[in-house]
C-alpha cells in the first residue's frame, strides 16, 4: 500500500517558488536589473582561467581534509592567523552546512539576521534547525541600525539596562525613533534582578549593554550559533562587533561570520557604532587597530579612492574585526566575490577564539571535511596565484559599483538608501503600490527584486544590482524610472 508521506523532501516539505519567482519564469526575456553574477558583466579577470589551467596540469593529488597546506598558508599570509586555522570548502554554502553539523544538533536554534538574502533559512532547514531572527531597521539619517533587543531575543538572552545616568537624553530619543521604525512596543522586564526597561536598540553613543542568559523556564533555549553577514546583503551594513560578541559570550553560542562582501565598501570607511574595525595597510593586508593600524582621518566626505586609502596594495586583503575575542567564531569567505569568480568554487572557513574552543571544533570540522573532500585539486592548487589577482579585481568592482551608485543617486535623489557596502542598492519607489515588482515584470518586462524578497518591510523597497556595465545600468534605470 503506497505511503501518503512523500518519499523525498521530508525535511523541507513541498517547496514552491514565491509569486515573483514564478512570474519571472514566464518572462525569460525581461530586462534583468537583479543580476549579480560578476562573470556576466565582464568583471572576472581572464588570468583566473590561466591559473586554473596551470594548476590542473599537476599530476599528483594529495587529499587533506583542510586543503593543501600551501593554499592555507597563502590565506594565512594574506588574511592573518595560521594555516592550521583554515579549512577549504567548495562554497560558503557548504561552509555553512559543515558548521551547522559541527556546532548544532537537529532541533537546535540558530539566530539569523534580517533583512537578508533568502539562503540561510533553507540551509538551516536542511540541517534540521530552528531559526530565530534579529533585525536591522532603516532610519533615514543613520541608515541600517541593529535592533539589539531582537538580537538578545534571538540569541536567547536578555540585555540588561545600564545604571541610571549612563544613557543620555539624545540616546533615549534615538532609541524611541528606532522603536517607532521597528513597529515594536517597549516592554518592561519583570523582576527586581532585571531592573529597568529592557533595551530596544542601542544608539551610536550609548554605553555598552550587559547581557544575562536565559535559563530554565525564564525564556527560549539559547541559540547554539549566531550568524552575522558582515556586511549585510542587501542592506550593505557593517555589523557592530560588541553586541554580537556579548550575545554569543552570554549564551555560549558560536559566531558564524559571513564576510564575502567585506572588501566592497561603498563609503570612506565603515561607520560602526562605538566599535573599531581593522583596515588594510599599504600592502593590502589588514592592520588591526590594536596593533597600531590607522584608518584615513583627513575629514573628507564622499567615496575614497582606494589607492589613496591603502596605497599600492589596493582594496583587497581586508578582514573584519567582528570575529575572535572570548567566543568561538568561524569566518566565511571565498573567491566567488573577492575574485569575481563564482565558477571556481573555492571558499574557506577560518576559526578564531580561545584555543580550547578552537581545538575542540577543529576535531569535529576535520571529521566533516574528511568525509566530503569536496575541494577540487586545481582551484586549491591555484589559490596562492589566484590571490595575487584579488586587489585588482576588488578595485575593478569597486569602481563599477561606485560609478553606478552615483548614477543611481543622481536619478533617484533621496530615494536611494544609504549603502555602506555590497553589490546591490535598495531604492524606494515614489509610491507604496502593492506588488509593484510584479507589475514591472508583467507590464514592462523589467525584473527588479521586491524588498519583501529579502524581508525588507513595506511596499516601496526595490533592490537592483550595481554590477552592470555603466551604459547598460543607465539604460536600465531609465526604463525603471519611466515605468514607476
Amino acid at each position: 500500500m503506497p505511503s501518503s508521506v512523500p518519499r523525498y523532501g521530508l525535511r523541507l516539505g513541498q517547496r514552491r517558488l514565491n509569486s515573483w519567482s514564478e512570474e519571472r519564469l514566464k518572462h525569460p526575456a525581461a530586462r534583468d536589473l537583479t543580476d549579480t553574477n560578476p562573470s556576466h558583466h565582464g568583471l572576472t579577470a581572464p588570468e583566473v582561467g590561466q591559473c586554473l589551467a596551470r594548476a590542473a596540469r599537476q599530476p599528483v593529488y594529495e587529499p587533506d581534509p583542510r586543503g593543501p597546506l600551501q593554499a592555507r598558508q597563502a590565506l594565512a599570509d594574506r588574511f592573518g592567523s595560521s594555516p592550521e586555522r583554515y579549512w577549504l570548502t567548495a562554497s560558503t554554502s557548504e561552509a555553512y552546512a559543515w558548521l551547522f553539523q559541527v556546532l548544532t544538533l537537529p532541533g537546535d536554534v540558530v539566530a539569523l539576521p534580517q533583512p537578508g538574502y533568502p539562503l540561510l533559512e533553507p540551509l538551516a532547514a536542511l540541517a534540521g534547525l530552528k531559526t530565530r531572527d534579529y533585525w536591522f531597521h532603516y532610519l533615514p539619517v543613520d541608515g541600517w541600525v541593529m535592533d539589539q533587543s531582537t538580537l538578545a531575543e534571538a540569541a536567547g538572552c536578555v540585555p540588561l539596562a545600564d545604571q541610571p545616568g549612563e544613557v543620555s537624553e539624545a540616546d533615549l530619543a534615538r532609541r524611541r525613533t528606532l522603536e517607532v521604525a521597528s513597529g515594536r512596543v517597549v516592554r518592561r522586564a519583570e523582576g527586581a534582578q532585571v531592573g529597568a526597561a529592557r533595551r530596544r536598540a542601542e544608539g551610536a553613543q550609548a554605553a555598552p549593554a550587559r547581557w544575562l542568559a536565559q535559563v530554565g523556564d525564564a525564556g527560549p533555549a539559547p541559540a547554539k550559533a549566531i550568524v552575522a553577514v558582515n556586511p549585510g546583503n542587501p542592506t550593505g551594513v557593517y555589523c557592530p562587533p560588541g553586541p554580537l560578541q556579548r550575545a554569543a559570550a552570554s549564551t555560549g553560542a558560536a559566531l558564524i561570520v559571513d564576510e564575502v562582501f567585506w572588501p566592497f565598501s561603498l563609503e570612506e570607511e565603515p561607520d560602526v557604532e562605538a566599535d573599531h574595525f581593522d583596515w588594510p595597510g599599504a600592502d593590502g593586508r589588514r592592520t588591526d587597530a590594536a596593533e597600531g593600524g590607522e584608518s584615513r582621518s583627513d575629514g573628507q566626505s564622499g567615496p575614497v579612492d582606494s589607492r589613496k586609502a591603502v596605497g599600492s596594495g589596493g582594496r583587497g586583503g581586508r578582514a573584519s574585526h567582528l570575529a575572535g575575542g572570548e567566543v568561538l567564531s568561524a569566518r566565511l569567505d571565498g573567491l566567488s566575490k573577492r575574485l569575481a569568480a563564482p565558477g571556481v568554487k573555492l571558499a574557506w572557513i577560518r576559526l578564531d577564539g580561545p584555543d580550547h574552543l578552537v581545538e575542540e571544533a577543529a576535531v569535529a570540522l576535520d571529521r566533516v571535511a574528511d568525509t566530503y573532500l569536496s575541494v577540487g585539486a586545481a582551484p586549491a592548487g591555484a589559490l596562492p596565484e589566484l590571490l595575487e589577482l584579488e586587489n585588482a579585481t576588488v578595485e575593478r568592482i569597486w569602481r563599477r559599483t561606485m560609478t553606478n551608485l552615483e548614477r543611481l543617486r543622481s536619478i533617484w535623489p533621496g530615494r536611494t538608501r544609504r549603502q555602506q557596502a555590497g553589490w546591490v542598492a535598495v531604492i524606494d519607489a515614489p509610491n507604496g503600490e502593492a506588488d509593484l515588482a510584479l507589475r514591472l515584470l508583467r507590464d514592462h518586462q523589467l525584473a527588479v527584486h521586491p524588498g519583501w524578497f529579502y524581508n525588507i518591510p513595506g511596499e516601496r523597497a526595490l533592490v537592483v544590482s550595481l554590477l552592470p556595465e555603466p551604459s547598460r545600468f543607465a539604460s536600465n534605470l531609465a526604463a525603471l524610472s519611466a515605468a514607476v
